[in-house]
């Protein structure tokens, strides 16, 4: 594509946005748009799913924003992408290759990034709450400064009960997943497994337990305890929803069992 049939492309889509009837929404799926300069470019609803955006600039330019809000970049590759102060924000990068793209200062908030993969990225001072991380890949990306990733710390501080000995989690059992051999259920036994570290992921290997309140508790729940000298273990997913994982746990007592759907019986 020529610099000024994409020129014409974002002149059109721009008459759309504000109503005229000689514009069109930018149809971009597919499109080789590797190396193209789409700084200060306003792309709201644009479809840009598995666009080749590699070496893109859509950097904060002249007081405007390269706008993708809600605009379609599955699968898209924007390696190296300069995105500085770009407002992504509800953006579809899922299974995208941001591979060194600079995000300094990007939003990306409440923007789904399942699968994509972030490693080298530049990430430092990004706001991503309510960002999907869920298999994105971060592996020597720079997180710091980011804004709105869970703090795992204050989480278990404000969803668990804490003891003299440790914090105490739910765990069930006899519902959905069969417990390994060498696990002993019974009231005082410790039970323990290899825990997957990377919070990106929201179900893993792991003693996989939850906060009292957590919806999915099924089967047989018991109450456990998470001592302070295993809390290096513990995995709090970006993305929980109260479930988190660790290394090993204590089993206190059986407090109750799920009779139906949600609903959360005392124990006889």
């Amino acid at each position: 594509m020529t610099k000024k049939e994409l020129q014409d492309i974002l002149d059109k889509h721009s008459k759309w946005l504000q109503g005229e009837k000689s514009g069109e929404q930018a149809k971009l799926n597919f499109t080789d748009l590797s190396g193209a300069d789409l700084s200060g470019a306003n792309l709201i609803s644009a479809d840009l799913s598995r666009a080749n955006l590699a070496g893109a600039n859509l950097s904060f330019i002249k007081l405007s924003l390269a706008n993708l809000i809600s605009a379609e970049l599955i699968s898209a590759d924007l390696s190296g992408a300069q995105l500085v102060g770009a407002n992504l924000s509800f953006i579809n990068l899922s299974g995208a290759k941001l591979i060194g793209a600079n995000l300094i200062s990007a939003n990306l908030s409440s923007a789904q990034l399942a699968g994509a993969n972030l490693s080298s990225a530049n990430l430092s001072g990004a706001q991503l709450v309510g960002a999907n991380l869920i298999g994105a890949k971060l592996s020597w990306a720079d997180l710091s400064g980011c804004k709105g990733l869970l703090d795992p710390i204050k989480w278990m501080k404000d969803n668990l009960e804490k003891t003299r000995m440790g914090y105490i989690a739910y765990k069930s059992f006899g519902s959905n997943y069969t417990s390994p051999a060498y696990w002993k259920i019974k009231p005082g036994s410790e039970i323990s497994e290899v825990v997957n570290p990377l919070p990106t992921l929201d179900c893993a290997c792991g003693v996989n337990v939850a906060m009292k309140t957590w919806a999915k508790l099924e089967g047989e729940i018991w109450k456990v305890l998470i001592k302070w000298e295993w809390l290096p273990s513990v995995v709090v997913p970006y993305n929980t929803n109260g479930k988190f994982r660790c290394g090993k746990v204590k089993l206190l007592e059986v407090v109750g069992y799920t009779c139906n759907a949600h609903v959360l019986c005392a124990s006889k």
